[in-house]
């Protein structure tokens, strides 16, 4: 291990908006950070200030516009992800990084139960274990068995996000994004995902995470950085 799990160099990310005569807006820029294993770093910054952006660029959504992103994996030397292949990042992502958005995109015709499952199923768990797993993780956030056949594209939003956590969360990832897990929740619910997370450090999972609560943020993180405009400040 090189020190660290995450880290991020001079990392920036610009917008060309073709529809405005090629605009470019700037989304955040000159970023640095680093990240140790099993550390939990905050992002704090008012809203459009790029906290999300950055995010995306780590996991490959968004192609940086500029910088370095340098991911250790289990194994071998440290990966640098901005010139990493779309079937590189794609395996990270299916064994190694996990991500938390604000909404869920769930695949069509797939019950709750299995949507949660497929990453356990992937890693090659049988199915009836996957989803004994994904049932107990549901019924621990509050998803009744009465939904666990539904299709979660009809949940509420607060169910919604309650899934998309469980599905990032079953298959415990190395390192955790999370873009502001908790905001459709209430404070019950959120209270519920705060010790799943808590959990989950203390297992060994590194993670940077967006809240839209102050004193929520200061609660997990080891460390903060703050945004202002796209430039970092503190």
């Amino acid at each position: 291990m090189n020190g660290f799990h995450l880290k991020v160099n001079n990392l920036s990310k610009h917008f060309l908006l073709h529809i405005l005569k090629g605009k470019q807006v700037r989304a955040f820029e000159g970023v640095s950070f680093k990240i140790k294993p099993g550390e939990f770093m905050g992002i704090a910054g008012v809203s459009g200030s790029g906290k999300s952006s950055i995010l995306k660029c780590i996991y490959g959504t968004y192609v940086a516009s500029d910088g370095e992103i340098f991911y250790q994996p289990e194994q071998g030397q440290p990966r640098e992800l901005t010139n990493s292949s779309a079937r590189q990042l794609a395996r990270l992502r299916g064994h190694e990084i996990g991500f938390v958005s604000q909404f869920l995109h769930p695949l069509p015709r797939t019950t709750t139960q299995d949507l949660v499952a497929m990453p356990l199923l992937l890693a090659g768990v049988a199915k009836a274990e996957a989803r004994l797993q994904a049932q107990e993780l549901l019924g621990r956030l509050g998803i009744g068995s009465e939904l666990w056949d539904g299709y979660p594209v009809f949940f509420s939003g607060g169910e919604q996000q309650r899934v998309n956590i469980a599905q990032a969360l079953i298959r415990r990832p190395r390192l955790l994004l999370l873009d502001e897990p908790t905001s459709a929740l209430d404070s019950q619910n959120q209270a519920v995902v705060v010790a799943l997370l808590e959990e989950a450090k203390a297992a060994g999972v590194t993670m940077l995470g967006v809240f839209h609560d102050p004193a929520l943020l200061q609660r997990l993180s080891d460390k903060v950085i703050t945004l202002s405009r796209g430039k970092q400040v503190a």
